[in-house]
């Protein structure tokens, strides 16, 4: 029973409330249009962007992890059913449409999903082993064991001499804890079995965003474009670098989510933020979000996100001549560069 629990703790963790909130974040603007995957990309950038903004007061004032997941979990909790009820309608309608969105499907989307699942269902029940798990896996174990924020050194268990700068400003496994404590699942099971179930879904919801944007509306031109991306995927192992091998078995390290979900997601979100005649606001603040995100998975999106915004956005001004494009691109940067200061003051 305890089990049945976990998994539908889990599924409305992992997929129910980042679509909730996506749909929230969404809800607001002028051109409206139904999309899971928008909904699931944009829900997970806007919980990455609190979750970092939230947690890092929590780890330099030494607060406890238990009351940072209250913290969190409660305005969440609370917008997705907000959410949940302002988009009921809709929801019902296009629940009761599933058939026929079926039915309209192209040929080549079958063999994507097939393919997709296949390579969910190999990383979820295939165990794949890394080194990285001394650090990663054990830090979110550490964090639920003793109620702490990096605190205590994952690798000796003693407590931390100084702060790791490195992984402090992108608290990912700490994400992991959290994300343990909801679904009363171990870390290691979150990060070895949970999350490939869910983010490599997610990175081909990213890749179908931006073949959305590319084909317009031909469909069967996205599907084909995702069937060929996760067919070059299956066979990318031929290096421990390539973006492949970090989708398909280490899916659960910051590094591959930024690589694989966010560093797409944010080449769409500067496309359609910045490519319009009149451009929304509230585009801005999701393209805002976004690179929140990228700050709370990985030190590396600390600066690689900014370097992709701003060489769109200049590509966009001299498209355009528009001088808000840089403007708003630059302030939407500023988080990236707050804990980049933070973390030269820190090192």
């Amino acid at each position: 029973m305890s089990m049945i629990i976990s998994g539908l703790l889990t599924v409305i963790v992992f997929l129910v409330v980042p679509v909730l909130i996506g749909m929230l974040a969404n809800a607001f603007r002028r051109k409206k249009h139904f999309s899971i995957p928008l909904f699931l990309v944009s829900g997970y950038g806007v919980l990455f962007a609190f979750f970092e903004l939230l947690v890092l007061p929590f780890i330099y004032l030494k607060l406890s992890f238990t009351l940072m997941v209250w913290i969190y979990s409660v305005p969440v909790a609370l917008l997705s059913l907000f959410s949940l009820y302002l988009h009921r309608r809709i929801l019902l309608e296009k629940f009761r449409g599933i058939p026929k969105f079926f039915r309209g499907l192209p040929w080549c989307a079958y063999l994507a999903a097939a393919l997709i699942l296949l390579q969910t269902l190999t990383a979820a029940v295939r165990m794949h082993v890394d080194d990285d798990d001394a650090f990663y896996v054990a830090t979110a174990t550490t964090t639920v064991e003793t109620d702490t924020i990096f605190q205590y050194d994952a690798y000796t268990g003693l407590p931390y001499e100084e702060l790791p700068s490195r992984y402090v400003l992108s608290p990912f496994p700490v994400w992991n804890a959290m994300m343990s404590t909801l679904t009363g699942l171990h870390p290691a099971i979150i990060a070895h079995t949970v999350m490939p179930v869910f983010y490599i879904p997610l990175a081909y919801a990213a890749l179908f965003l931006l073949a959305s944007w590319l084909f317009e509306k031909n469909r069967t031109n996205v599907w084909l474009l995702l069937f060929f991306a996760a067919l070059i995927q299956t066979f990318s192992f031929y290096s421990i670098y390539t973006g492949g091998t970090f989708l398909l078995v280490r899916v659960w390290q910051g590094k591959s989510f930024l690589a694989n979900i966010l560093i797409p997601a944010i080449f769409y979100f500067c496309i359609r933020t910045m490519n319009q005649r009149k451009t929304e606001r509230k585009d801005w603040l999701l393209l805002a979000a976004m690179m929140g995100a990228s700050c709370m998975v990985s030190s590396m999106g600390i600066m690689l996100a900014p370097i992709e915004v701003g060489v769109m956005g200049i590509v966009m001004y001299l498209m355009h001549r528009k001088l808000h494009i840089l403007a708003y691109g630059a302030a939407c940067c500023s988080i990236n560069l707050i804990c980049a200061a933070v973390y030269i003051l820190i090192r």
